[in-house]
């Protein structure tokens, strides 16, 4: 659904009343203004609805995406409408653990509908010798693994999803790991 004329909508404030009395009784200028109000009606009912539209529980569909995008998430369009109102209703909770793996798993979680296994190869290491070799790998890693019957989870999506929350200098990697019905075992991103 776009965006597009709205006719039959009145002006909830006329311009009328903000101009001096003296031209009320011009014909010519009160219709100039009449056509004003008209054009400006449908501008006067969005702002005085804002708020109705940047609600995900009552935004129009076709705002949703948009909406979900202040806060760096991936909608995805086939979804039926309520899923996508709930995604981005629940988005503000993994915006504020952005970065993290808690923000990884819930934002994963959020499309697949199941909670995905997260690995990474740590933030902090110490060698247990002084000036000794340090564990673990140099490089950082987030592994994010998901497990689902479900054949509509697009693991390109879900491996944009983890690189819009990780933090911007970590390597990803995702698996969507698809139980046996039909397919024959993971898909790596």
């Amino acid at each position: 659904m776009a965006r597009r004329a709205t006719d039959g909508i009145e002006a909830r404030y006329s311009l009328a009343g903000a101009i001096p009395g003296l031209y009320h009784d011009d014909e010519f200028f009160m219709n100039l203004v009449d056509a004003f109000d008209m054009v400006l009606a449908p501008i006067q009912a969005v702002v005085d609805d804002l708020d109705a539209y940047i609600d995900p529980l009552t935004a129009p569909p076709d705002l949703l995406e948009w909406v979900g995008s202040w806060m760096g998430l991936t909608v995805n369009r086939r979804w039926p409408v309520q899923r996508r109102r709930e995604f981005v209703a629940r988005a503000l909770s993994v915006y504020l653990w952005r970065g993290t793996r808690r923000g990884i798993e819930e934002a994963v979680e959020l499309y697949t509908g199941s909670r995905p296994e997260v690995t990474d190869s740590g933030g902090v290491s110490a060698s247990p010798e002084p000036l000794g070799p340090m564990p673990g790998s140099a490089r950082r890693e987030v592994v994010v693994v998901v497990r689902t019957k479900d054949p509509s989870i697009d693991a390109d999506l879900v491996d944009r999803i983890v690189a819009d929350v990780k933090p911007a200098h970590v390597h990803h990697r995702v698996e969507v790991r698809r139980s046996r019905t039909r397919s024959s075992g993971p898909v790596t991103r």
